[in-house]
């Protein structure tokens, strides 16, 4: 039941995997060293000290390869259980081992190591003469002096492992924090033109959007903690937190939400309970979803405005096993725009005065609350925000998604023809190459109503016609009759 118990540590353990046995040289020795996850805590890697169990002496060829017992060892390679991994051979020159089974098989190599830490626990004079050093995860590599099978046993609860250093290797080990693989995390955001969850999203500034997370868990799944690092102006909704698994609601009581006193300067944490933890299966799929919206900040009792067109970063990872192992980072971006306008006259002058609303897609026209920050979008032309070209013919519309919008001109300056609205693309058109160009000619489409307009001209004009058509008629009568 111990080793069972054990074994399934590995979850958690150092893979270690008995080498292939070749031919070698006369060279000795070796070295040993151990690569991990990067965890934010240096105290936290684990140090495994290591003993040497087997001197390996070499034959011409692999299946001559020789494994001498350490004096220390001879009674735990003689146990009962040790029977289904090697057999022990008496000769002039001491006890070797025979092994019976794969020695490449790592199953075997951790059953054999949890075997050996075991005895170590209860002999700690073999502990003490079999010693030969420590090697700490991403730490300094040890050296070993002789070709050997040595047994690795770290400093936590982890399962340990044998490996065999020979012929001057330069053993290199990677710990996995699970066996057969660790927990992945992947963060996506809603971008509402694909009606669907996307790597980045445009979005117009104060107005909410959605993220998830989506978490396969590990093999030994434990003490899971949701890193969440946003963007100084990204604004998170703690009350917008909601979490799945399998497609099934995961209760509140299940995890804690964190927002305060971060010491790895994420925007919140999610702790999920260690007891729930413990029920997760390799594969559990586990979603978070939240909200978070775009906003500068509150300066001088006003809203500042943020970057456009720069990606606004937020970033998620997991913590995981009491080592507080990092996994990989998963990170999107939001972006948004605005949309420059430039007035001109037919020289290319600058044009004051010049009025403009935005009209996006759907027929609804742009509005900009200066208090919230916050745009919005209504279907009364009336009541948009208009904004006026300024003495150097410019102005802007602030903070809108990603799209084709419509510039209007409401307001044409006096003495000006008015223009037909004109496109922007904040995707990738005209308005990402620079400012958007609206001339205006001097000179005014003539009144069509109201006044005298050209009604008095036309029936001036029909009334000459009659007169010079009549003294014409006249005329010729007269000639006739003479």
């Amino acid at each position: 039941m111990k080793l069972t118990k054990k074994l399934a540590t590995l979850a958690l353990a150092l893979t270690l995997v008995l080498s292939t046995l070749i031919p070698a040289s006369a060279a000795s020795g070796g070295s040993i060293k151990i690569t991990g996850a990067t965890l934010a805590d240096e105290s936290a890697y684990t140090t495994y000290t290591v003993y040497k169990m087997l001197t390996v002496e070499d034959g011409n060829d692999a299946d001559e390869n020789k494994y001498k017992v350490d004096s220390n060892w001879i009674d735990f390679v003689t146990k009962p259980e040790m029977a289904s991994y090697f057999s022990v051979k008496e000769t002039a020159n001491g006890s070797y081992v025979l092994w019976v089974k794969n020695t490449t098989s790592t199953a075997d190599a951790a059953a054999i190591a949890e075997l050996a830490r075991t005895y170590l626990d209860d002999n700690a004079a073999v502990a003490a003469a079999t010693k030969v050093g420590e090697v700490k995860v991403n730490g300094a590599t040890l050296n070993v002096a002789e070709n050997g099978y040595y047994l690795l046993i770290p400093n936590n609860d982890t399962a340990s492992g044998v490996i065999v250093v020979k012929n001057g290797q330069a053993k290199e080990i990677v710990e996995k924090s699970v066996a057969p693989g660790m927990p992945t995390i992947e963060k996506l955001v809603y971008e509402d033109s694909i009606q669907g969850y996307s790597t980045a999203n445009t979005v117009d500034v104060g107005n909410a959007y959605s993220y998830k997370v989506t978490i396969t868990a590990g093999q030994g799944a434990s003490n899971y903690i949701l890193h969440d690092k946003m963007d100084e102006h990204i604004k998170f909704d703690e009350t917008s937190v909601a979490v799945t698994r399998g497609g099934n609601t995961v209760l509140p009581s299940e995890y804690t939400l964190v927002t305060e006193n971060l010491d790895d300067d994420c925007t919140f944490h999610i702790v999920f309970n260690e007891a729930w933890c413990n029920t997760l299966n390799e594969g559990a799929v586990i979603v978070v979803t939240y909200k978070g919206t775009l906003i500068g900040d509150e300066v001088n009792g006003e809203i500042a405005e943020v970057e456009t067109d720069t990606p606004h970063e937020n970033t998620a990872w997991l913590t995981h096993t009491t080592a507080n192992v990092k996994s990989d980072e998963s990170s999107v971006s939001t972006k948004t725009f605005e949309v420059n306008v430039v007035k001109h006259d037919q020289d290319g002058d600058a044009l004051e005065g010049a009025g403009f609303v935005l009209r996006d897609n759907e027929n609804n026209y742009y509005q900009y609350d200066e208090a919230t920050g916050t745009v919005s979008w209504i279907s009364n032309i009336e009541d948009a925000t208009e904004y006026f070209s300024d003495a150097n013919g410019k102005l802007r519309f602030y903070g809108v998604d990603g799209e084709i919008f419509t510039v209007v001109e409401k307001t044409v300056p006096g003495g000006y023809t008015g223009v037909e609205a004109t496109q922007a693309n904040t995707k990738t058109g005209n308005i990402k190459d620079g400012d958007l160009v609206i001339v205006n000619t001097l000179g005014q489409k003539l009144p069509e109503t109201g006044g005298i307009g050209t009604t008095a001209f036309y029936v001036a004009g029909a009334l000459l016609v009659l007169c010079a058509m009549s003294a014409l008629l006249i005329f010729k009568r007269k000639t006739n009759e003479e």
